[in-house]
């Protein structure tokens, strides 16, 4: 995807992201691609973390809630308490 982009734009979202700018076209893709991978694998951690439970993303794990979010099971439906 990176291969897409002019120098000036693989400079601009090498700067943007704290990298070095300085180089050819291919080592400037070269160097945007691996940021992209690492950003992408920092995402997939994160929300992997969220699904095993650690408490991550606001969910409350010890069981109180909050009054406002608690809901009661009614049949097949469910109603705020």
């Amino acid at each position: 995807m990176s291969v897409k982009l002019r120098v000036e734009e693989l400079r601009a979202e090498l700067q943007h992201r704290g990298l070095d700018a300085s180089g050819n076209k291919p080592a400037l893709v070269r160097r945007l691609d691996a940021a992209i991978r690492e950003e992408e694998k920092d995402v997939g951690s994160a929300a992997a973390n969220a699904a095993d439970g650690d408490g991550a993303g606001g969910v409350d794990m010890d069981g109180e809630g909050n009054a406002e979010n608690k809901r009661k099971r009614t049949s097949d439906r469910e109603v705020l308490v």
